[in-house]
């Protein structure tokens, strides 16, 4: 457009107060007036006039309205703005001159205030430009054409929108759009217009437009944004008829999925391909899903069996092949949730609208519950015809219709034709017919139903059998009319003798000494024999079902909890032993119990049985006999341990005095020998030095003297022969060295308590056993460590003692050599067997000898027993089991000390002796 600006200031700091009437306002150069409250127009510029084509009279006096043909739809964001002291600028919009030219239009309004403040009007000036090319193509386009600004007001609308809505343009400019748009669509139409300002390519909208008659046209728009001008042009097409035709459309067709989602039956149409091309809600609920979902789906898409799925294709081809209808009165569809559904079905060809080839229209009826009912109603008679029960029905008058096998053993009849000779009341004794036509029938008929106790009479033994009885209405299910009567018996004779034999079995419980109580799975008392309320200190006649049978008795042999105890008793059905019965006073008394846990078939707990007897007198007698028993045990135990002491002490002195013997008729033949080595030695040394001597002053010698010296080799015999004598000295020194040891060892002349040097001892037994600490075989030496501390002499029995660290090093030894046995040559080389004795003194008077080995330890479960008489682990013949007794015995009585160890299997054992200084 070509626009015509204003080339005048009329803001309000010219035109405000006093000075606005002064001016010359005819022959301003712009395009301005002066507008009161009301929007009346007081005065107007000559451009003013020029540019509406206005006379003075048709302006000044007039309305906005009346002047322009137009309402003025700006007021409220005018007078906003200018009580705020500001200028309106409106959005151009399209004015219609008197003489019917079109002009585009903006609006400056500023307020007209007087120097007090007061608004009294505003001022108007315009911004004109003449319409062009395109503003002729949009009012003579026969499309609906609008313009709107950024603002998102109308500035022109064109006469096909004008026609469609029903408003006229002065209706709709200055109105914001989105006041027309249904609410339903104002998201996407406002999000589409956001697009059209921010100069994104925007897509067709379809959305609907309020027309003054209240209803909605259908609108599809195409917008042209003009970013330079801030306005956007719109296209839109009438598509309501289309609209309308696709509701209807879409309404037929729901009308009929409705009509066919109506139908029970099963509903679809498939092609060629087996693909659904429409189905019902009975269809697809069955497969668990939508219509909408079953439909372009194969049959392999959901049915479970791919064979079924071929099976049911191969049948539409045939039907769509033959064009002929087909007929399946039961067939099998699986699901693939693997439910199995039966179905009654036809299949017919179809050929739908515009479409020559043929489809096949499936018509199924579930018959699944159908075919259910009929196995039902097949087990059923099965279960009447093989009913224990006695089933009959009996028509109003008494005459027997229907009675199943059962029926007629209990009134020994043999088929139901004699039976249907009979009368209802025939199969009843007489006695009781009375009762049964004036007391049970009435009830039938009044409450439907009678149940209890009576009596068949068996019409073959003529014996009167007990009965449970049920007899009720068969009615008409139209009209609640009775048809028949129905019975239902069980022969109770069972029961009846049951009751007897229980009367029985309870007289023979009642008249027992025992206690005897029944509890329910839970464990809550529902009976307690006579007995048993005398035993719990019951009266008679006091209630106790309250109470739970872990309050009266439960078993004290048990490392069980009671209620673990309870647990037990119902999984594993019984449990014998020990237990404690509670007294009403809370005393307890011991009983032997026995408790049963009573199942049903199916291993479910169905009561407890609990039998106990009073033990009292019989704990007494047994607390006697323990304690008597014990006197005994420990009586048989020192009498053992003083035939053990006896027979040690006799061995041992044996074994001194022969010990004491073999040293003293050793010692006298080796001093004589020990005495005349030193005068042997002088002597040869002078023969030598002789011998040496006259080889010297006779060097040649004759010849049968060299040959004498050759065959002996006399160099050499002088050179061996003292070393000979020297071995030979060594050799009875240590025999005597030896016999010193075996006479302190035996200490026969020490019986009496003796101050002696404790280490002596060790040495002496470590003497005598040289021969096992050495290299034995293949074993390897046993490598002993003296870690000797500190030691005063000590008062003790030293043959003793000395026996007791025999005996221990003893055990070291064979613990080391068992070891040995279990390793290689090589394992016994880097880890050789080792005894380590350690002395001390502790601080009050206390000796304290350790000796520890590496052996194979001592198994935790018999270190209990190690100093029990005659308790060993060795091999027969190699202990006796009495050394380590024996050892406990000489340290712990005979020395007031301790003997204790410390072993860990697979280490070794440490042995700790503690004795003390002095004995009195």
């Amino acid at each position: 457009m070509n626009e015509r600006n204003a080339d005048f200031d009329a803001s309000e700091s010219h035109l405000t107060g006093r000075l606005l009437p002064e001016l010359p306002f005819e022959d301003l150069p712009v395009t301005i007036a002066l507008f009161d409250e009301n929007l009346c127009c007081l005065r107007a510029s000559d451009r003013w006039l020029e540019e509406f084509g206005l006379k003075p009279h048709e302006a000044i006096g007039k309305s906005y309205d009346e002047t322009f043909n137009a309402p003025f739809s700006f007021r409220a964001e005018i007078e906003n703005d200018c009580a705020r002291g500001e200028r309106y600028r409106s959005p151009r919009q399209s004015l219609q001159l008197p003489n019917g030219t079109q002009i585009w239009v903006r609006w400056s309004i500023a307020p007209w205030c007087l120097a007090s403040g007061e608004m009294r009007g505003f001022i108007f000036t315009a911004e004109i430009a003449r319409k062009t090319l395109l503003d002729e193509i949009f009012e003579m386009s026969p499309a609906m054409m609008v313009l709107v600004g950024f603002d998102g007001r109308f500035q022109a609308v064109n006469s096909p929108l004008e026609t469609v809505l029903g408003y006229t343009s002065s209706e709709l400019l200055g109105q914001r759009f989105l006041n027309f748009v249904h609410s339903d669509d104002l998201e996407t139409t406002l999000a589409l217009f956001n697009r059209a300002i921010a100069g994104q390519k925007s897509p067709e909208l379809e959305n609907r437009y309020r027309c003054k008659d209240g209803s909605f046209k259908w609108l599809s728009w195409t917008t042209i944004p003009l970013l330079d001008r801030q306005q956007i042009y719109g296209i839109a097409r009438d598509i309501t008829p289309a609209k309308q035709a696709e509701d209807a459309l879409r309404v037929q067709q729901e009308l009929l999925q409705a009509t066919l989602d109506t139908t029970p039956h099963w509903l679809c149409i498939k092609d060629w391909n087996g693909r659904y091309l429409m189905a019902n809600r009975a269809i697809a609920r069955a497969f668990n899903t939508t219509p909408e979902n079953l439909t372009g789906k194969s049959m392999s898409d959901v049915h479970a069996s791919a064979r079924e799925a071929e099976m049911f294709l191969r049948q539409d081809r045939e039907v769509i092949a033959s064009l002929k209808e087909q007929f399946i009165p039961e067939e099998w569809v699986t699901t693939k949730a693997g439910k199995r559904i039966c179905l009654q079905t036809v299949k017919r060809p179809l050929f739908l609208t515009n479409s020559s080839v043929p489809h096949v229209l499936v018509s199924a009826i579930d018959i699944s519950k159908r075919k259910q009912i009929e196995e039902e109603l097949q087990k059923l008679a099965a279960l009447v015809a093989n009913s224990s029960d006695a089933i009959g029905i009996i028509s109003l008058d008494g005459e027997p219709i229907f009675l199943n096998p059962a029926s007629l053993r209990l009134i020994g009849l043999k088929t139901l034709e004699v039976a249907q000779s009979k009368h209802f009341l025939d199969f009843f004794p007489e006695a009781d017919r009375l009762f049964l036509q004036e007391q049970i029938f009435p009830k039938v008929f009044e409450k439907g139903y009678w149940q209890g106790e009576f009596h068949f009479q068996n019409l073959q033994t003529g014996n009167i059998v007990p009965i449970d009885f049920n007899l009720f209405v068969i009615k008409d299910t139209q009209t609640s009319e009775p048809l028949a009567l129905a019975t239902i018996a069980r022969n109770i004779s069972d029961r009846y003798q049951a009751v007897k034999e229980q009367a029985k079995l309870l007289s023979i419980i009642d008249s027992t000494t025992d206690f005897i109580g029944i509890a329910d799975d839970r464990g809550t008392l529902t009976y307690i024999n006579k007995a048993g309320r005398k035993m719990s200190g019951l009266a008679q006649e006091e209630e106790f079902s309250e109470r739970n049978l872990l309050e009266v008795i439960y078993p004290s042999e048990t490392a069980l909890a009671p209620e673990e105890w309870f647990a037990k008793l119902t999984r594993e059905g019984i449990w014998e032993g020990e237990g404690l019965l509670r007294q009403q006073d809370g005393r307890e008394i011991p009983i032997s119990l026995v408790a049963i846990a009573v199942k049903s078939e199916t291993g479910e707990v169905e009561f407890l049985a609990n039998i106990a007897r009073d033990i009292s007198d019989r704990k007494r007698v047994e607390a006697r006999l323990t304690e008597q028993a014990s006197n005994l045990e420990q009586t048989l135990k020192q009498l053992r341990r003083t035939q053990m002491q006896l027979i040690q002490t006799e061995k041992m002195s044996s074994l001194g005095q022969l010990v004491a013997g073999v040293a003293h008729e050793i010692n006298n033949p080796v001093n004589f020998i020990y005495g005349n080595l030193s005068h042997a030695d002088n002597y040869v040394k002078d023969l030598l030095n002789l011998v040496d001597l006259y080889q010297r002053e006779f060097p040649n010698s004759s010849h049968i003297i060299q040959n004498k010296i050759e065959r002996i080799d006399l160099e050499f015999l002088m050179y061996d022969l003292p070393n000979v004598l020297s071995s030979m000295k060594v050799g009875a020194e240590r025999i005597r060295t030896i016999v010193t040891s075996l006479r302190n060892f035996s200490r026969m002349d020490e019986a009496e308590k003796k101050v002696v040097d404790i280490h002596e001892g060790i040495e002496s037994t470590l003497l005598l056993l040289q021969n096992r600490l050495k290299t034995m075989g293949s074993y390897s030496d046993i490598r002993v460590y003296r870690e000797y501390g500190y030691l005063p002499r000590v008062e003790c029995y030293a043959s003793h003692l000395n026996q007791a660290f025999m005996n221990i090093v003893t055990n070291a030894i064979d613990a080391i050599e068992e070891r040995n046995e279990r390793l290689s040559l090589e394992e016994r080389q880097k880890s050789p067997g080792e005894i380590r004795i350690r002395t001390s003194q502790s601080q009050d008077a206390i000796v304290e000898i350790r000796i520890a080995d590496n052996g194979l330890g001592i198994p935790e479960s018999i270190q209990s027993r190690l100093f029990d008489p005659f308790f060993t682990t060795k091999r027969v013949g190699k202990g006796t089991g009495l050394g380590l007794a024996i050892s406990y015995q000489i340290i712990t009585e005979q020395h007031r000390g301790q003997l204790e160890f410390v072993s860990t299997p697979g280490e070794g054992t440490e042995f700790i002796i503690a004795i003390p200084i002095r004995q009195s």
